[in-house]
């Protein structure tokens, strides 16, 4: 059985580092392979602080016959434009050129270094890599008097990086985001340090076997089997999620001077999106996750693709679903200044997601739009974010992504049965018997807005708004 072979996987890779939740591995094998199963695009991007283990988990896919790690990434190097006179008789026109049948997987293991350097080579290179996701790519340049060189193939992506991404999501969103991001969960620095010195003795001789264990267990899996169907809840669940993804993450144009809003580009189009969150689901039922456990992975990625401060913004309103909240509420929450949060607000409401109400010297309070409701609804979740996924306990674990629902309702309504053991085994925390759940006790939110202030009809121009959303405890969704 699959699911054998990947806990016995996921224990080596512990052995390697410290891995409290294998999440970036089944991640990373799954953006394998959706490359070999020849579905819709997957680039995967891991995000976490320097040190975190993020080149550790990409480290065993290098030596993959279909990998090409690189360094750092630019024009020329992925296609070579140089003379005739002066190519080297080794050149092989660059990594595009040098891929078997022009396809493979390229890793970068420090992509930060290529999205924080110089504005216009960031530009090139994102540019070339957006042309490269969608299976071309032509580079025009004046060599030898004018000359094209091009290339047609399919590659997938491995990256990682920090934080760094967020300052450049716009100017990414802008050019069409290719991306899926998963934000690595904080862990305990102290247990971190102390396995990475009890592990540095065997660092080499692990990793090398971790290598060849990753390369016996992808060869293993059956990359044609059938899946059951995606059921109409399921589709539901994909739909909302790339719909409210999209709009969240959708750019705007301000004014370089003044900041003021200038352009409200449309939302991107939810079906490449939707398309490779549908893939990565099935690659991670592939390698041995359960469907409703790969369910909740693939909507962790989803939202993660949210940048981070709208993504604090929202699990504010989220957490309140029929209550207007002040600008201190969401300074609160975020940790981030009056200016800054009422930027990122000012660019949700642009985009449909929120609406406003002024209560009295310039005092506003902002409620989720009546589609934002709708697709939240849909999703039937209360959102973490990752800054917050710390262990936590069982009465705890009903507030995470994918679990505001008892299991028996989440199988009814997003999944197809009982959870395998395997993910019992794998995510101890993220299931726990009716038993334990009736007696657990509410979960604080991150923040709670006034319910006393709330905007009456004269206050709010669309009028008195329905109570859509089922009304969560102030702690989150618990009981039967």
């Amino acid at each position: 059985m699959m699911e054998d072979a990947l806990r016995t996987l996921i224990d080596k890779y512990r052995e390697y580092q410290f891995l409290p939740d294998p999440t970036p591995v089944l991640l990373t094998l799954a953006a394998v392979v959706t490359h070999r199963m020849g579905g819709a695009p997957v680039w995967l991007m891991v995000i976490g602080p320097p040190s975190s283990g993020k080149s550790e988990i990409l480290h065993p896919l290098i030596d993959l016959p279909d990998v090409y790690p690189v360094g750092t990434l630019s024009e020329a190097g992925l296609l070579s434009g140089t003379s005739q006179s002066d190519r080297d008789d080794s050149a092989t026109g660059g990594l595009l050129m040098e891929m078997t049948n022009h396809e493979g997987i390229i890793i970068c293991k420090d992509f930060t270094s290529i999205i924080d350097g110089a504005s216009e080579k960031r530009s090139q290179v994102l540019a070339a890599m957006r042309e490269i996701h969608d299976g071309s790519w032509t580079r025009v340049l004046g060599t030898d008097g004018g000359r094209s060189f091009s290339w047609t193939g399919r590659v997938g992506f491995i990256g990682a990086t920090t934080g760094v991404i967020d300052r450049h999501q716009n100017v990414m969103n802008k050019m069409g985001p290719r991306f899926l991001l998963y934000r690595m969960p904080v862990v305990d620095p102290e247990r971190l340090a102390r396995e990475a010195l009890q592990g540095s003795s065997r660092e080499a001789r692990i990793r090398a076997e971790l290598g060849r264990d990753v390369e016996i267990f992808l060869s293993q899996l059956d990359l044609t089997q059938e899946l059951p169907a995606r059921t109409e809840s399921e589709t539901d669940h994909f739909v909302a999620m790339s719909h409210l993804v999209v709009t969240a993450r959708s750019a705007v144009v301000r004014d370089d001077y003044s900041k003021t809003i200038e352009l409200i580009l449309e939302p991107e189009a939810p079906p490449r999106l939707v398309k490779s969150l549908d893939s990565l689901w099935v690659a991670l039922q592939i390698i041995g996750v359960g469907r409703r456990g790969a369910l909740k992975i693939v909507t962790q990625v989803a939202l993660d693709c949210i940048p981070t401060v709208r993504r604090k913004i929202l699990d504010v309103l989220i957490s309140n679903p029929s209550e207007a909240c002040s600008i201190e509420t969401f300074v609160e929450a975020t940790g981030y200044k009056d200016a800054v949060v009422r930027r990122h607000l000012e660019e949700l409401e642009a985009h449909r997601l929120f609406t406003h109400s002024s209560h009295g010297n310039n005092k506003y309070r902002y409620l989720l739009s009546d589609q934002a409701q709708t697709w939240i609804e849909i999703l039937g979740r209360n959102f973490v974010f990752p800054e917050c996924r710390t262990p936590v306990s069982e009465d705890q674990i009903l507030r995470k992504v994918g679990s505001s629902a008892s299991p028996a309702q989440l199988s009814t309504n997003v999944g197809t049965g009982e959870d395998p053991q395997f993910l019992r085994n794998v995510f101890p925390n993220e299931f726990i018997d009716k038993t334990k759940r009736k007696s657990a006790e509410p979960v604080t939110p991150p923040a709670t807005c006034d319910k006393s202030e709330k905007p009456t009809q004269q206050q709010n121009a669309s009028g008195p708004r329905p109570n859509r959303l089922p009304r969560f405890p102030r702690g989150g969704v618990g009981g039967e």
